[in-house]
C-alpha cells in the first residue's frame, strides 16, 4: 500500500468494506407505454426533421 498522506494523495483508501442488502428493481413506466413514448418521439422528430 502506498502513502496514503501528502502531495498527490487522492483521498481514497483501499478498506475492502463494502456491503450489499437486499437490492430490488423496479420499472419506472410499463414496457407497453415506454415503447409508445418512445415510438412518439422518433415519429415527432423525424416528421419535425421533414420539415427543414
Amino acid at each position: 500500500m502506498g502513502a496514503i498522506s501528502g502531495r498527490g494523495w487522492i483521498g481514497i483508501t483501499p478498506r475492502g468494506a463494502c456491503e450489499s442488502a437486499s437490492v430490488s428493481q423496479t420499472s419506472l413506466l410499463p414496457p407497453w407505454l415506454t415503447l409508445l413514448l418512445v415510438s412518439g418521439l422518433i415519429l415527432a422528430s423525424w416528421l419535425r426533421e421533414g420539415r427543414r
